[in-house]
């Protein structure tokens, strides 16, 4: 169906030649959706798709790098290789949109339960773990992949604990020498300071919006509220450790040179 718009595939819609079977839309976004769907070569096996269309943007420059921006995407996560990203399988083009198919992760975001729910500074400590380790781990590829939109709606989090990055539709592979790569600026709040300038992101990028991440899990403060000045963790959670305050402090150092220089410092 040529004519059918972004995120408007009904259920049992089937994609490439009717392998992929839609179930349901899970998700909307300004440019794209995301369907829970079955992978009928691989015994029905639930899959996430993402679609991406280019209809509503004018400017052929704008719609190109939209299309590259999504392919790359792609691209990045199929050779990564880590237990908290989510797995790509496929990839491919229908009736003037773009699909990536990766494994489906069930759960909820960061986002939703913290909507539901106070967390302790102990189950802090567990998801952080695995954010520590899974950034690092994308830091350290060759060249570095820096996520640069991390917050809560980006952090999915399955029954069994375990946290899964989603979302890439922005990270970028990281360019020694190039001078700056900030057109598109993350989320307003968890996004760092370079992110709205002309500088170039890099490790410390993620640290920052990883520190405010960890601020508004523990207080509940919308970093939105204050973007770069955040209250002090104990002042809104007097239960919250000092040693804890203080790592966050440093993380979300509005000079990256007075950040933790690594995950592997900041964990």
């Amino acid at each position: 169906m040529p004519g059918m718009g972004t995120g408007q595939l009904p259920p049992q819609f089937v994609l490439q030649h009717g392998r992929y079977v839609i179930l349901s839309r899970v998700g909307m976004g300004g440019m794209g959706a995301v369907y829970r769907a079955a992978d009928t070569r691989l015994g029905n096996k639930a899959v996430a798709i993402k679609e991406m269309s280019d209809a509503g943007i004018a400017d052929p420059g704008q719609k190109q790098q939209a299309i590259d921006g999504f392919r790359q995407e792609a691209q990045m996560l199929a050779h990564l290789d880590h237990s908290n990203l989510p797995k790509v399988t496929d990839y491919f083009t229908e009736n003037g949109k773009h699909y990536i198919v990766m494994e489906f992760v069930e759960g909820e975001t960061l986002e939703s339960y913290l909507q539901r729910q106070a967390v302790s500074e102990s189950t802090v400590r567990v998801l952080a773990a695995q954010l520590f380790d899974v950034l690092g781990y994308l830091h350290r590829q060759n060249p570095a992949v820096i996520f640069r939109d991390l917050k809560p709606a980006n952090i999915m989090l399955t029954p069994q604990g375990r946290v899964k990055l989603i979302d890439f539709g922005i990270a970028r592979i990281f360019k020694t020498g190039k001078p700056g790569d900030t057109m598109v600026m993350g989320t307003p709040g968890y996004a760092a300071p370079e992110q709205h300038g002309n500088a170039q992101t890099d490790a410390r990028s993620d640290i920052y919006s990883l520190g405010v991440v960890l601020h508004h899990a523990l207080t509940g403060y919308d970093p939105s509220l204050t973007p770069f000045v955040l209250p002090p963790v104990r002042q809104l959670n007097p239960s919250v450790s000092p040693q804890m305050e203080q790592a966050i402090a440093k993380a979300i150092q509005t000079d990256r040179s007075q950040r933790f220089q690594s995950m592997s410092e900041f964990g």
